[in-house]
């Protein structure tokens, strides 16, 4: 067997992205506790939970692995692969129109599928070294199939919710042999959830040991739970959309076509010279073309579409001697984000350009890249960087309400403009996860603040609330952070003079 390479995110993509996640409106990976793994087990998790939120299963996966979308044939699921591929685990999420169909009669139904598709496997007289004839009927005498079931099916417990597993060693597909295991769960009258590892037999103790860990960590919520909450939040979330067409973002974008915003720890003193300078950026919102993405947008490029353009800075632990950078980083970001009139499709484009502080001062930028497009539920993502290969991630679509890169940008002053004050979810792709997650957002209008709009949202669900308070005309007044930084719009003349009083870099 040879698997499809699939790497791991680039560490320093990575940390890049995660420092401008503020800045370019994405979220952060996630750092609440995840939980307990299995006693014993040799594995590193990641911090960042996984989530399918069709079947309502959480999952922790181990730090070296990619979880990707994949289709065969007219089935889609994820595949799981570390970044030196020498194993596969696919999930599956199939349906039965029977719901007395037990676990067990699924697994033995795909185990005598499996064996099946072996092969069937013929007495070989030791004599000769041919086929032996059945003296019956002349004709080479079958004795069973090329598989081998090398553990039955057995019923296992993982927290709280009973698995059906079994082991099947078939020949690979070049030389040697493949394992494949299967751990099914039925977790409603009609919904079945199975995880397949395929193996090479050498290699199969280790990745049995991985497999077994990680999905042993698996939940399922109660389908109901998630009916009266996520997915309510989900469907507040298309209801505030349908009402949301090309007319009306034209609309919002004539509203807020530019600003700058200037990103900050305020000092004890309240006073803007104490103030601590974190970054800034500017977002430009126009009627354009794919055209817009440069190169990245070249097919297609006269397609008629929304515009976002964003351009940051983020001082890094950045400290600047006589107006030469001599510890820490500065990161700047520029990203352009096209969606079509119809939604339909989007396309983006964002690049990081790392600087590190030396001695002198002097060094040359690395630069990261990320290229992405979506027609419909099918997304596509690039990831580029010096010094590292170039991968490719297909992200999982985890349920209905996706909105566009462009869309997520100008998400506040869509519900604003809405006037919807209630739980609303939305799923965006978020750069720093290198996924679909799903955001929060909750809009009020408190009476104490006299026609103002309140705004909370958590970019995913492991991620700490930031606030937003807009006034009573729908233009932001400053967004605060859990850490107590702040966003504020700022005037670019009033932006330049406060930080060339500090002798930040501008250049």
């Amino acid at each position: 067997m040879t698997p499809t390479a699939l790497a791991l995110p680039i560490p320093h993509i990575r940390s890049a992205m995660a420092a401008l996640c503020l800045l370019a409106a994405s979220a952060c990976p996630a750092q609440s506790p995840a939980p307990l793994p299995p006693t014993g087990a040799a594995v590193e998790f990641s911090d960042e939970l996984f989530r399918l939120d069709t079947v309502g299963l959480t999952l922790m996966l181990p730090s070296d692995v990619s979880a990707q979308s994949t289709t065969v044939g007219s089935k889609s699921g994820v595949q799981i692969q570390p970044r030196e591929p020498s194993w596969i685990v696919n999930i599956q999420t199939p349906k039965t129109a029977n719901p007395d169909t037990t676990t067990a009669q699924a697994v033995d139904e795909i185990a005598t599928q499996i064996m099946r598709d072996s092969g069937i496997a013929r007495a070989i007289d030791p004599a000769t070294g041919k086929p032996r004839l059945d003296p019956a009927t002349g004709k080479a005498e079958i004795v069973g199939y090329n598989g081998e079931i090398i553990e039955p099916r057995k019923t296992i417990l993982i927290n709280g919710l009973p698995a059906e597993r079994v082991y099947i060693k078939v020949p690979g597909e070049r030389e040697g042999f493949v394992v494949r295991g299967f751990t099914v769960f039925k977790t409603t009258p009609s919904q079945f959830v199975t995880f397949e590892l395929i193996s090479p037999e050498a290699g199969f103790a280790r990745a049995r040991s991985i497999y077994e860990t990680f999905v042993g960590t698996a939940t399922f919520e109660d389908p109901s739970r998630i009916g009266a909450d996520r997915a309510a939040a989900v469907t507040a979330g298309l209801k505030v959309f349908e009402r949301v067409g090309e007319a009306e973002l034209r609309e919002v974008i004539e509203q807020v076509p530019e600003r700058w915003e200037r990103f900050y720890r305020p000092a004890a003193t309240g006073a803007d010279s104490d103030a601590t300078e974190l970054g800034y950026r500017r977002l430009r919102f126009s009627v354009g073309t794919r055209a817009s993405l440069g190169a990245t947008g070249h097919a297609g490029s006269r397609d008629p579409g929304f515009v976002a353009q964003l351009d940051a800075r983020y001082l890094d632990g950045a400290r600047v001697v006589e107006g030469k950078l001599v510890a820490g980083r500065v990161v700047d970001s520029r990203s352009v984000y096209f969606m079509s009139f119809d939604r339909a499709d989007e396309a983006w484009t964002v690049q990081n350009a790392v600087r590190a502080g030396t001695p002198s001062g002097k060094s040359q930028p690395k630069v990261f890249t990320e290229t992405g497009g979506r027609t419909g539920r099918s997304m596509f993502v690039s990831i580029a960087g010096p010094g590292t290969p170039g991968r490719d991630v297909r992200p999982v679509f985890q349920g209905d309400g996706y909105v566009s890169r462009f869309e997520s940008l100008l998400l506040p002053e869509i519900l604003i403009r809405a006037g919807v004050q209630a739980n609303l979810g939305f799923y965006t792709y978020q750069s720093s996860a290198e996924t679909i997650k799903l955001r929060r957002d909750l809009l009020e209008q408190p009476s104490e603040m006299l026609g103002a709009w309140r705004l909370t949202t958590r970019l995913n669900e492991d991620k700490p609330a930031q606030v937003s308070v807009y006034n009573d005309k729908g233009k932001l007044v400053k967004t605060e952070l859990a850490d107590g930084t702040l966003w504020e719009p700022i005037e670019l003349d009033r932006l330049v003079s406060l930080w060339r009083s500090k002798g930040l870099p501008m250049d």
